[in-house]
């Protein structure tokens, strides 16, 4: 242990003050491929009350002398494949504190307390693929990539876009949709993206649907993003975005599985491009 980390205390977040868990989140990313300078603070808790996170089995690494926090992992808790499962929905390390693998202690300190107080089996955990000083640290602590997960992006730079006509498409409000009653995707969604934890948010998402069909997607409308479908065929895909882009002219997909060729196929024929992928790690405690 270094002289730095001893002057580190590892504790439970559950009395950390939410803006105070923010500000070192903002300070932790502030040179990170996508800018999370100007999201409001809302926006953070609402999406991690979707995802279910636990502040006692989130931990961070405070100053001893200012009690300041300077790195934290944030884990949401529950079932992933019938694996009690601890999510890691974000993980940050203040620029300063970077070099001194906090990210591990942080984990050896928090995986026996899951294991014993809360039978937690898997650890499961997403990063952007191009960031790969996170990658290594994860594969230190034990985590392994288990699937690539590309992110799409339509910005209306595309010459032509290929829509199907003659689909009859259904748009409708989050609030009356019966999430229950929506078909799987073809592959597992990520965790965040699962309908459990979309059905939280049901006022700020639309639901377009094919008749006669099992195919639709799931938009956030505040940010126009594509965060569930599923496409039975590629014309159902096709009519679908086809109907997504009249209302919503530039739009993101950021939780697709590369194994899944019937999407890529249908992203790509509107004109989508991958401009970034993530890992899905996997560790068994």
């Amino acid at each position: 242990m270094t002289e730095q980390q001893e002057q580190l205390e590892i504790r439970s977040l559950i009395d950390t003050p939410f803006e105070e868990l923010v500000t070192c989140l903002r300070v932790s990313f502030i040179d990170y491929v996508v800018n999370f300078q100007e999201v409001p603070v809302e926006y953070w808790r609402k999406r991690w009350d979707c995802a279910g996170i636990n502040y006692d089995i989130s931990f961070g690494a405070f100053e001893r002398s200012s009690n300041k926090l300077v790195a934290f992992v944030l884990l949401a808790e529950g079932l992933h494949e019938g694996a009690k499962t601890a999510f890691n929905c974000a993980t940050g390390v203040i620029q300063q504190f970077r070099g001194q693998r906090l990210v591990n202690t942080i984990f050896q300190h928090a995986i026996p307390i899951l294991r014993q107080q809360y039978q937690v089996t898997k650890l499961l955990l997403e990063v952007v693929s191009i960031n790969e000083r996170a990658v290594r640290a994860y594969k230190r602590v034990g985590f392994n990539i288990e699937r690539t997960l590309p992110c799409y992006k339509y910005t209306g730079a595309a010459a032509a876009v290929a829509v199907v006509q003659g689909k009859d498409i259904v748009k409708t409000e989050g609030k009356d949709v019966d999430f229950g009653q929506l078909a799987h995707q073809l592959y597992a969604p990520t965790w965040e993206m699962r309908l459990s934890c979309l059905e939280k948010n049901r006022d700020n998402v639309e639901c377009w649907s094919v008749v006669g069909s099992t195919s639709y997607v799931l938009v956030n409308k505040a940010y126009s993003n594509i965060v569930h479908y599923r496409f039975d065929t590629r014309d159902d895909g096709l009519a679908l975005l086809g109907a997504v882009l009249a209302s919503h002219p530039s739009f993101k997909c950021n939780h697709s599985d590369e194994r899944d060729q019937l999407a890529t196929s249908v992203f790509e024929s509107v004109g989508m491009e991958k401009y970034l992928q993530q890992y899905e790690m996997e560790m068994t405690i």
